[in-house]
């Protein structure tokens, strides 16, 4: 090889856009390389859950939904919103 990296350009472009989406529109904690591995678990499978599928049938799935609502009812999460949650968030209670 002539020492060229091939870089995945969805791949990349998907952590950047995902990333840059959590972290500014919800919160900080949700742009971590965790949650993006969760997240795309679990999307990959969505649509067996809207289908019907019993989630017995999704064990990897459901983990992954478990994990990304252990980050969302993090305490840390509260704290960490992003201006654009609260605001959103005071207009809904009206």
């Amino acid at each position: 090889m002539s020492g060229r990296v091939v870089v995945p350009m969805y791949k990349t472009v998907q952590k950047i856009i995902f990333s840059a989406t959590m972290h500014s529109l919800l919160s900080p904690l949700l742009s971590r390389p965790d949650v993006l591995e969760s997240f795309e678990i679990f999307d990959k499978k969505f649509s067996r859950f809207l289908g019907g599928v019993p989630s017995i049938f999704l064990p990897g799935a459901v983990n992954a939904r478990e994990d990304i609502l252990k980050v969302l009812m993090d305490p840390n999460f509260l704290h960490n919103q992003t201006q654009f949650l609260n605001v959103s968030t005071k207009i809904q209670m009206i």
